[in-house]
Parts: C-alpha cells; sequence; structure tokens
C-alpha cells in the first residue's frame, strides 16, 4: 500500500513525533535507572519526583511507579525496597504495593546517588559545591543518617559499592573530574584516577555523573560533558577507551548482567557476559538501553595465593547466579548452598581440581530440581579444612 503525499506529514507524526513527545512527557528529564529483577521492569526517576516504570521488552516507558515526591535522583533497591535520594530526603519505596515506607531527612542536605553495602548501610552522596560535599550513611533498620565523610568533597556525584575491594567509587560533577575510592573501612579518601595523569588514562572528564560496574571489574562512567560520553575504564585505571557518544546530558547509569558471566570452556580463562548498559539522557529526556557482550581474561591469570571464596554475580539475582572462587593448589574443593537455617540445599562442587580461578553457576534449584523460595541463602567453600561463607539473595 503506498501513502499519498499528502498524508506523509500526518503519517510522521504519527510514527515519530507522538512516541517521541509521549516519553518525554513520562521521563521528564530522567535522572537515574535501576532493574527491579523481581517484577522484571526497569524504573526511571526524574528530577519531577516521579518514578516511571519502562517495559523490558519494548523499553519504553508504560506507567508510573510513583508520584509522591517532588524531587527524585539517584536509585537503588535493598530486598523488596526501592531507595530514592530526593534532595534533603531519602524515600523507600516496597516495590510489591508501592507504599513508601522509609524516611530519612538531614535538612540542609542535597541527596543525590544511592548506592549500599551488604550490612545493611546505604551510602549516599550529599551533592554540595565547594569543600563542602559529604557522603552520608544511612542504617536501614534504624533509619538513621551519619556523615560517612564531612565534608571535603567537591559536588560528589556518582556512587558505586565496589565489595572485592571493601570500598565505594566517587566522581565528581565538577571540571576536570578526579576519580576517587572511599574506604570502608576507616572513610579514608584517594585518588584512583585524575585527568591528564601520568597513567595511560589521559582523558579531561568534565562534570562526571555515574558509575557502574561489569562482571569483570570495568567501569562505566558517564561524562555530562560536554561532551556528553559513556567511558569504559580498566580495573586497575590504566586503560580508558570511549564507549558511546552523542549525548546531552548522560546521568546515573547502570549496568545489569543478564547471564552472570562464566568461562567460555572449562580450559580457558577466557570469560564473556552479556548485559545492559542503561542510560539516561537527562536532558536529551530519553533513556537509552545498550546491549553488551564482555569478553575478556581473568583478572589475574597467576595461581592464586589462597583458597578464597568471591561474591556471586549478579547479587540479587533471578534467576540464576555465578559464584567465583579460587583454589591456591590441588585440592579436594566442596561448594555447597545452605538455607538461614543451616539445611544444606545443594551442593554444586565435590571434587578434586587444580589450581586456579574457578566458577560455577547456581539456577536456584534443589537437589530435587526444584526451585527454592526468594530469600537469603549461604555459599560455601570447603579445601583442606579452609571453609569461607558468603551471602546472596534469590528475587522472585
Amino acid at each position: 500500500m503506498k501513502l499519498k503525499k499528502a498524508f506523509y506529514p500526518i503519517f510522521l507524526v504519527l510514527i515519530i513525533i507522538i512516541p517521541l513527545l509521549l516519553h518525554g512527557q513520562f521521563y521528564n528529564m530522567p535522572e537515574s535507572v535501576v532493574y527491579d529483577g523481581a517484577n522484571n521492569r526497569w524504573i526511571v526517576s526524574n528530577t519531577n519526583g516521579n518514578l516511571v516504570v519502562v517495559d523490558p521488552i519494548t523499553r519504553a516507558p508504560v506507567s508510573y511507579f510513583s508520584t509522591e515526591l517532588t524531587e527524585a535522583y539517584g536509585l537503588f533497591i535493598v530486598g523488596n525496597v526501592l531507595y530514592v535520594g530526593s534532595h534533603e530526603q531519602v524515600a523507600g519505596f516496597n516495590l510489591s504495593t508501592g507504599e513508601k515506607v522509609f524516611s530519612v531527612t538531614v535538612p540542609g542536605a542535597w541527596f543525590n546517588d544511592v548506592t549500599a553495602d551488604n550490612n545493611g548501610n546505604l551510602y549516599v552522596s550529599d551533592q554540595l559545591v565547594g569543600p563542602n560535599g559529604n557522603i552520608y550513611k544511612i542504617n536501614i533498620s534504624s533509619q538513621t543518617a551519619t556523615k560517612f565523610v564531612d565534608g571535603g568533597l567537591d559536588y560528589p556525584n556518582g556512587l558505586y559499592f565496589d565489595e572485592a575491594n571493601n570500598r565505594l567509587v566517587l566522581c565528581s560533577w565538577i571540571p576536570n573530574s578526579p576519580i576517587n575510592a572511599i574506604s570502608l573501612t576507616d572513610g579514608s579518601v584517594t585518588t584512583l584516577a585524575k585527568p591528564m595523569s601520568t597513567t595511560s588514562v589521559t582523558t579531561t572528564w568534565n562534570y562526571m555523573d555515574g558509575v557502574a560496574m561489569d562482571g569483570y571489574g570495568n567501569y562505566y562512567f558517564s561524562e555530562w560533558g560536554p561532551p556528553g560520553n559513556i567511558w569504559r575504564v580498566s580495573n586497575d585505571f590504566q586503560e580508558a577507551s570511549l564507549l558511546y557518544t552523542g549525548f546531552i546530558a548522560p546521568a546515573d547509569i547502570i549496568y545489569v548482567g543478564t547471564n552472570g558471566g562464566g568461562k567460555l570452556s572449562s580450559q580457558s580463562s577466557a570469560y564473556s557476559e552479556t548485559g545492559v548498559l542503561a542510560v539516561p539522557d537527562m536532558v536529551g529526556n530519553n533513556v537509552f538501553f545498550y546491549d553488551l557482550t564482555v569478553t575478556g581474561i581473568e583478572l589475574s591469570s597467576a595461581k592464586p595465593d589462597n583458597f578464597l571464596l568471591h561474591q556471586n554475580f549478579p547479587n540479587p539475582f533471578n534467576p540464576s547466579t555465578t559464584i567465583f572462587y579460587d583454589v591456591s593448589r590441588e585440592s579436594n574443593i566442596k561448594v555447597s548452598v545452605f538455607d538461614l537455617l543451616g539445611r544444606e540445599i545443594i551442593t554444586l562442587v565435590n571434587q578434586i581440581e587444580p589450581a586456579g580461578s574457578r566458577s560455577i553457576n547456581w539456577d536456584g534449584r534443589d537437589y530435587t530440581g526444584n526451585l527454592v523460595n526468594a530469600g537469603v541463602y549461604i555459599y560455601q567453600i570447603e579445601a583442606e579444612g579452609f571453609i569461607q561463607t558468603k551471602k546472596m539473595v534469590l528475587l522472585k
């Protein structure tokens, strides 16, 4: 069927202009993105306080999750609660009901990005200009806030909990932005990378906004600009590559692994992982979703010095996750999963293995092949008298 030329303008309005206007109406300066795995949806915050639901298939906005706040910035999910940085307040919403169940207010603060450790604490950047910026630590159970880093930060913005190094990674919304690390042991601040530094990371970064990490330890940073860029930086901050460009104002990005990662073969140290990088373009009034395949070599190909159990990835997860562990010498290795009552759910590994770094996938099933309930589980490694355990969270 051919369209008459007179109908072309109307046709363009219907298929192009109207969808763009609807996107802009929903998003209205999008700031942050989070993936709600339990309900299989993306949620986007905007500076007018709305939380927008995005369909995971079409990746288009479909409804509002909440319109209760007057401002909404950083997003982070812990359990079944969505935490939102909202100027002087950090609010929490039950993901099942949409009910507001958490609120901590600090007069004079400008709460922006939110992250969390594994011990029930939120960390929030207090985005004040000059040497007045802070990092707040908020205990979830007591709903109390204390200054974890008291001043000395210039416009702290993107914040990410790097569990492997027990630190927060922070970028600042200023010209020539440095990337800093904040120790969770003592709150000390060190610089990981400076623009035009002596390392091979020699790019001048301006107004860095968001930070994320993939399963192999690569960092992703959004540069508000100008220009608006997305950078991928190696775990040791020795290499940086420009991944995407052309945004107006990319804000708080997120990376979500979609297959948990894993070895390409049992005889190779090469890994492959698929994931999605979500980029909210605040001034552009849109959110972009990029499907990535991350491949590489283990961070260290040397024989591990000790037996070690790493944090699973992703965590929380649904439906499967990958458990990583190190074997320092040939030994009988046992990796098991337990519930919180100490009952063994399944043994994933029980065999002699040579020295090296290993991984094993758990699909959320028990010995009988049945899916277990959502909740917190313990996974454990045993080797020559060495025992180490960690927690992981299965969502439904």
